[in-house]
């Protein structure tokens, strides 16, 4: 409610809190104030936005009221200065007490603050049986229920009280610590006052926190972390968290520093991180709520850690603690007080939560946050590439070579702008959306041309999401290298190479081919020349003259006969070798290959009938391309007449003007798809040497079966007439 004065403009809270009516002088939370900083101002126009925010426009200008999370600001206890203790009894009240100044305030479950007159209170403690230890100069005061028990502090030198200033208050279950500057750290134990020593504490303790009856938790000014029950057992360094400034022991120990918070885990402190690590530092205070969250008091505000959250901070220690930070914006007064090393955040009820802080004490309800229940509306503001800026106000259409760009945009917020978060994506580029934080822009490099959607949604500091995503639709046209044109072009030309490299790839194999024959033809004639000019000559002569020895014996002589038979011999070797200097210089046609293999097959399988259809050879063929391409038609015969089962071959031969091709087909029974898939059959390798023949060549074999429907085999040889 805002209500208008005579002189001046406020705000008050929660008007239902004032049954008996509103005294805006005496009731007012805030006011706006004077150019002189005091309040006096009279107000032209009020406003309530859609996030609830109230604006004022007053003499000095417009003046925003945000809802505050916080329930009651530190004017209200009406303390007059910074240094508070606060403690929790066995019900549902928080007390607080100012150490300078003696006064005491009790908190109730409706959170407004009661004076509770007596005598001066400077401290107080929460006893772990549900009391509440109250202490001034003189005496220490245990209150649980009706039953109050006054323990009076040690005595001076002289035997009489004397005033002390008390540097903390302690209950471990079993004992009621204390300390002051005269008598060091002393305990209530057993009706009486002891000295520290005499329990076995070490010295130089720094920070202490009750671990459970007669233990302790100690922390040296050394840096060590101690456990003490009479006697330590155990030891650990404090450096992950600096100085320490809270021990929160329980299933596992907490312990938080100025550098950050921990757990002891396998036997030393383990540091918790957090996205922001400022959010962990310097925590005095942890309350627990009935549902198990964790409100932390620390030096950037109060951080809300849900149960899941800290249960999963315990178990994995490495991980990033997820949390919720409330700060000065949200009505938090200063940061966490670390003064006297005492609690800093107290619940009562498990509800609500008190918090210490340097500019006063505060409550907040768990149960009623006060949340921004208004969704964000995000907007993409422009898009720009080299320097230049493009309206987004429909479609978008990017200048070729637009491949790197930059995107702006935002989400108006009145309440927290600072804490909005954002969400994008590239719909053509990405999947999924990528969190930007509270950044503002992104940018793209290496987008190719196409069209895009960009997408962005928003998320107010409270979780809220936008109802609807802000979207631009991006055109961006290809540059003359990225043209469907001059790709297809490119691909033309490159094709061309491809077909210019096999052609010259070809010729060369078909010259080296030409070379090796011509190679293999000359030496076989110079064998046959040899056999035939030097050695059957040789032979000649020799025969000669053993027929010339030969008629000088007796017609009736037995060695003339013999003679005359070895005679024989030699002529049958002669016609022999003439035979060989024949084939060697013979030269034959894949016809006459084709032929000669088909008539030795019939002979074995005379069922089968063949027919050989041939145009003739081809002028200028290489004999090694014959006796290859024959070797693979022969090979074809063979497998049709041992394994096809048929009743009928056709070979077909014919050439033209760049091809040799020989075609062999049966009417068997074909060939399975897997063996031809394969490419042999196990254990059988007619079909890898006919491919192998093939390539060496140059040749092309292509096989072509229907289960039941026969088997054609196609050879196809370039001649070298194609590659001149």
């Amino acid at each position: 409610m805002v209500a208008g004065l005579p002189r001046f403009v406020c705000l008050v809270h929660d008007v239902s809190d004032h049954p008996g009516g509103v005294v805006p002088a005496s009731d007012a939370d805030e006011r706006v104030a004077g150019a002189d900083g005091a309040a006096g101002q009279e107000y032209v126009g009020i406003l309530e936005d859609r996030e609830g925010n109230i604006w004022i426009h007053a003499q000095n200008g417009l003046n925003q009221f945000r809802p505050k999370r916080f329930l009651v600001p530190a004017p209200r206890l009406d303390l007059t200065n910074y240094f508070y203790s606060a403690a929790a009894d066995g019900g549902d009240n928080v007390w607080v007490a100012e150490r300078k100044s003696g006064r005491l305030w009790r908190l109730g479950p409706d959170g407004e603050p009661v004076v509770v007159p007596g005598k001066p209170v400077h401290m107080l403690a929460s006893g772990r049986d549900g009391s509440l230890l109250k202490a001034d100069t003189r005496s220490i005061t245990r209150v649980l229920g009706d039953a109050i028990e006054t323990i009076p502090l040690p005595p001076g030198p002289d035997g009489k009280p004397v005033d002390r200033e008390l540097f903390g208050l302690l209950d471990d279950g079993k004992r009621i610590w204390t300390a002051a500057a005269d008598v060091g750290a002393i305990a209530w134990s057993d009706g009486a006052w002891r000295a520290s020593a005499d329990l076995g504490l070490p010295k130089g303790i720094y920070f202490s926190q009750a671990a459970g009856p007669g233990q302790l938790w100690l922390v040296l000014y050394t840096g060590e972390l101690l456990f003490h029950d009479g006697v330590t057992r155990a030891r650990y360094a404090t450096t992950p968290v600096g100085t320490v400034t809270g021990i929160f022991p329980g299933r596992q120990l907490v312990v938080a520093g100025s550098d950050g918070l921990a757990v002891l885990k396998d036997g030393r402190l383990q540091r918790v991180g957090a996205a922001d690590p400022n959010a962990l530092r310097g925590i005095s205070g942890i309350a627990v709520t009935a549902d198990g969250d964790r409100w932390l008091n620390g030096v950037g505000g109060v951080v809300r850690v849900r149960a899941s959250d800290w249960q999963q901070a315990l178990e994995y220690p490495d991980r990033l603690l997820r949390h919720e930070l409330f700060g000065t914006s949200d009505g938090y007064p200063g940061r966490a007080s670390i003064v006297w090393r005492s609690p800093t955040a107290i619940s009562a009820d498990g509800r609500r939560i008190w918090f210490v802080g340097t500019g006063g004490i505060v409550g907040l309800d768990s149960a009623d946050l006060r949340r921004n229940g208004a969704p964000p509306r995000p907007v993409v503001l422009d898009v720009s590439t080299d320097g230049t800026r493009f309206d987004v106000s429909g479609h978008l259409q990017l200048p070729p070579g637009s491949q790197n760009f930059r995107v702006r945009f935002t989400a108006p917020s009145l309440r927290h702008p600072e804490r909005t978060r954002f969400e994008f994506r590239l719909d053509g580029v990405e999947n999924g959306w990528r969190d930007a934080g509270h950044l503002r822009t992104t940018s793209y490099t290496n987008v190719g041309p196409g069209s895009y959607v960009f997408r962005v949604r928003a998320f107010n500091e409270d979780g809220v999401a936008s109802k609807q995503d802000a979207a631009v639709s991006i055109d961006i046209e290809p540059t003359l290298v990225q043209s469907l044109p001059f790709r297809l072009a490119m691909a033309a030309c490159l094709a061309t190479l491809l077909v210019m490299l096999y052609r010259l790839r070809v010729r060369y194999l078909t010259r080296r081919i030409v070379e090796r024959v011509g190679i293999k033809t000359a030496e076989r004639e110079r064998i046959a020349r040899t056999l035939h000019d030097s050695f059957l000559q040789s032979i000649y002569v020799l025969m000669l003259r053993l027929r010339k020895f030969t008629t000088k014996l007796p017609e009736q002589d037995g060695t003339r006969q013999e003679l005359q038979a070895i005679l024989d011999d030699a002529r049958k070797a002669i016609d022999e070798g003439r035979d060989e200097v024949h084939e060697l210089r013979a030269v034959r046609t894949v016809e006459e290959i084709v032929r000669e293999c088909a008539e030795g097959l019939r002979l074995l399988h005379p069922q089968v009938d063949v027919e050989l259809r041939a145009d003739g050879a081809p002028p200028g063929l290489d004999q090694r391309l014959v006796d290859e391409a024959g070797a693979i038609a022969c090979e074809a015969l063979r497998n049709a007449f041992t394994h096809a089962q048929a009743s009928r071959i056709v070979v077909t031969i014919g050439h033209g003007k760049h091809a040799l091709s020989v075609v062999v087909e049966d009417d068997g029974r074909g060939i399975e798809r897997e063996v031809i898939d394969a490419g042999r059959r196990d254990g059988h390798w007619g079909l890898v040497g006919m491919r192998e023949r093939a390539t060496r060549i140059g040749a092309r074999l292509d096989l072509r079966s229907d289960t039941g429907n026969g088997t054609a085999v196609k050879l196809s040889v370039p001649l070298p007439q194609m590659a001149a």
